[in-house]
């Protein structure tokens, strides 16, 4: 069997969301006699050569990737004889015959609400993610809560519906040294004070602005000054979002360095008071089991996939536009005791356990293969 897959979530250097999950699913794949596997993607995979090495590539020109996708891709899948086709990111090849389609959706974020992402993109999910659900012989959904939203907005047939949660955090124990720590601490501007961090894409639907809102608020309350790490990738509509941090009366203890590298990462995790994670809609919300895999209080909200996530363990704000309550919960966190956090540490510990990306991995693995 022919499986043709969506490889276009590697094109970046720094893969998103998706693209980690590619990348986990796609170290379960072998070619065998049985199963031979092809890389479809409109721009060249420069990145993550580790992974692509392993299968047969197949750069196909086009500008729009959706439409790439949706319309442009079938005579390539037809000449390579694809049986099968798996759409990692809510999209498929509609105007194909003889060649089932699974696909995964994420979340209904631009369909839920168009004004969390571009207009264009909006549109695009609007029209063609839809489509791509009702075409598909069968929905790979990353949570129970979305795959809720596909038969609540999408109304698809439950029986082709199959959630697959995704996996916890792949915790790495850097050896962080003195010095280390001393270039850290510097390079992210926050000295020897404490901090809380938020670590994801920084745009709208992530609530950074409500995040800011509960961070100052929390400042106004407290003694003790705290700092904020906002990290992370620049997304739709910063300047907003910039704007309200330069206007606040903590400016200069809100950072926001950009990307940051697997130990840098490891050091903000192992160092942080809380991880602030109040979005206002995740298909899955991964940030949070990252953080709970170190043993950190997570703050997030009751809303779409994150109470699944979170579990009992998060310290839950349940309204994400208000920002005194986001406000009011770091001030809980800052408030927990040595035994209370270490408490916590082990019940958070063992509720990662729970979520696996070998699980998640094969049984996807499982599902393309039993098309």
């Amino acid at each position: 069997m022919k499986i043709g897959i969506d490889a276009r979530p590697l094109i970046s250097e720094y893969p998103s969301g998706i693209g980690n999950y590619l990348i986990h699913v796609l170290e379960n794949f072998n070619n065998t006699d049985e199963n031979e596997f092809y890389l479809y993607s409109n721009q060249p995979l420069e990145h993550h050569r580790e992974i692509t090495s392993k299968f047969n590539v197949k750069i196909v020109p086009g500008k729009i990737g959706t439409l790439w996708v949706c319309y442009q891709l079938k005579r390539s899948l037809e000449e390579d004889g694809i049986d099968v086709f798996w759409g990692t990111q809510h999209m498929l090849p509609l105007n194909v015959k003889n060649i089932r389609r699974i696909v995964t959706v994420h979340d209904l974020a631009l369909v839920i609400n168009p004004k969390w992402g571009s207009v264009n993109n909006a549109i695009m999910q609007n029209i063609f993610a839809k489509k791509s659900c009702k075409v598909a012989d069968k929905i790979l959904p990353i949570s129970k809560a979305t795959a809720k939203d596909i038969l609540r907005i999408i109304r698809c047939k439950k029986e082709k519906i199959v959630p697959i949660l995704l996996g916890g955090k792949d915790k790495k124990d850097y050896e962080i040294t003195k010095e280390d720590e001393l270039t850290y601490r510097k390079k992210f501007g926050i000295g020897k004070s404490k901090y809380f961090l938020f670590i994801g894409t920084i745009e709208p639907r992530k609530n950074i602005e409500g995040i800011i809102r509960g961070f100052e608020y929390f400042n106004s309350l407290t003694q003790e000054k705290y700092h904020l790490i906002l990290a992370g990738g620049i997304g739709w509509k910063f300047k907003p979002i910039e704007k309200t941090i330069q206007n606040s009366k903590f400016a200069d203890m809100i950072h926001l360095p950009g990307y940051i590298t697997e130990k840098e990462k490891d050091f903000l995790y192992k160092n942080t008071s809380a991880v602030v994670f109040p979005s206002h809609y995740e298909g899955f919300g991964i940030p949070v089991l990252e953080a709970m895999a170190y043993g950190v209080p997570v703050i997030t909200t009751r809303v779409s996939s994150l109470p699944e996530v979170g579990g009992e363990n998060a310290f839950y704000a349940d309204d994400p536009n208000n920002f005194k309550e986001i406000g009011n919960k770091m001030v809980e966190v800052s408030e927990l005791t040595v035994s209370q956090r270490e408490a916590l540490d082990e019940k958070e510990k063992k509720w990662v356990k729970k979520f696996s990306w070998d699980k998640c991995a094969k049984r996807t693995v499982e599902e393309i293969l039993s098309m």
